[in-house]
């Protein structure tokens, strides 16, 4: 498989040099640059954090609504409208789960209580917006805001269900390792349990590739699934000692997951380990990944900053605005199209732009507590902060 990485440098040097018309594997092709709405909560079914637009962010606040309380581990998710969907309870009660949609001009359309405690984001499937809860249960909701169906599932949904527009399905991963493969009528396609001999309190947010594999770990254990059902490899790893946190598909054909101090690269096809780094210097919290079209990876170190490897775990220079401890990246980075990195900061509150060569373009002080994730939609950064019931627009 790394020997395809590197074939897929020497096609496109080749490529710039002499007309070629002879057909090549799809596994091959890079990236597709179309830029799409924010449909999950790693913007696509891969779960880069890759936004292949161009952004100019200038570190003014847009708009700041009083949205609720969100849960800890969400994102806004965005329809092809620029509607924006977000889950939130009023009164931080865990009983009374709310939809709220916000239309492009972020005045509210419509909200649905579902009388359920919701957790993390949603994602938009065709014309559904789909949740999962704590209570056991999926719902899909139209997108004028009626309540289309539900569906009760094995085990507590604590991570965020993931769309495949392209193929038309969803998948949703429970707390009991039990993985729903569904469409936008709520019919099961397929279920399985992946139980294995470890209690997992929060099951890793499995990730998928365009011909509809997906990519789920359980533990120390990791499987490649159709979304038909087949089985195309089952692994364990004496490497790992437990994943944590997200896995991501690179569209060069390795799939990348994170303990709490390590980080691994393994080859989808086969699901061998290909490698693994330790971080020398972390406080745990050091999980968030991106990655970008060229299968380089930027790892949120604690301590450190953002940690960068290529795809053959070569380090690149370390991403970091100083020493300072109100600068260390707080979870998930976001990348755009011109390799600017986006990260939330804990200690310090700050949202921090900078460059893949280590440029900072903005270190932003907010009146918040620290954010789990960013998206992006209509030009502008969007984040759900932690514990004050407010979600932030930035330009």
């Amino acid at each position: 498989m790394i020997a395809n990485g590197n074939r897929i440098f020497l096609f496109y040097i080749i490529i710039a040099i002499v007309s070629c018309t002879d057909p090549i594997d799809d596994a091959l092709m890079l990236p597709q640059t179309e830029v799409r709405p924010w449909y999950n909560i790693r913007y696509d079914y891969s779960n880069t954090g890759y936004y292949p637009g161009e952004l100019s962010i200038e570190g003014i606040v847009f708009d700041t609504l009083n949205i609720g309380y969100t849960p800890e581990l969400s994102t806004p998710v965005f329809d092809d409208s620029g509607n924006c969907y977000v889950a939130i309870s009023e009164n931080n009660s865990p009983m009374d789960g709310i939809i709220k949609k916000y239309d492009k001009n972020l005045s509210l359309d419509w909200q649905l209580e579902l009388e359920s405690r919701i957790e993390g984001s949603g994602c938009v499937l065709d014309s559904t917006v789909i949740f999962g809860s704590r209570d056991e249960m999926i719902f899909g909701i139209s997108l004028d805001g009626n309540l289309k169906w539900s569906f009760h599932t094995n085990g507590e949904i604590v991570n965020s269900p993931i769309a495949h527009n392209d193929l038309g399905f969803a998948i949703a991963y429970s707390r009991s390792s039990e993985l729903y493969v569904f469409d936008e009528t709520g019919t099961i396609i397929f279920q399985d349990n992946l139980a294995s001999d470890c209690n997992e309190s929060f099951p890793d947010l499995p990730a998928m590739d365009s011909d509809g594999n997906i990519y789920v770990s359980n533990c120390n254990e990791m499987s490649s699934i159709h979304y038909t059902g087949t089985v195309n490899w089952k692994k364990t790893y004496d490497e790992f000692d437990q994943l944590r946190w997200t896995l991501v598909y690179s569209n060069i054909g390795i799939i990348y997951a994170t303990s709490y101090s390590e980080l691994f690269a393994i080859d989808s096809e086969s699901g061998n380990l290909l490698w693994s780094k330790h971080e020398t210097d972390t406080d745990g919290s050091g999980l968030g990944i991106a990655v970008d079209p060229d299968g380089t990876v930027y790892w949120g170190n604690g301590y450190l900053g953002i940690e960068v490897y290529d795809y053959l775990g070569n380090q690149l220079p370390t991403l970091s605005v100083s020493d300072d401890d109100h600068y260390k990246p707080e979870l998930y980075p976001t990348i755009d199209s011109n390799n600017n990195i986006y990260f939330g900061t804990n200690a310090g509150q700050y949202l921090v732009s900078i460059t893949s060569e280590n440029a900072v373009n903005l270190t932003m002080p907010l009146d918040f507590y620290s954010f789990y994730g960013i998206t992006i939609n209509n030009d502008k950064l969007y984040f759900n902060t932690r514990n004050n019931t407010k979600m932030v627009v930035i330009e």
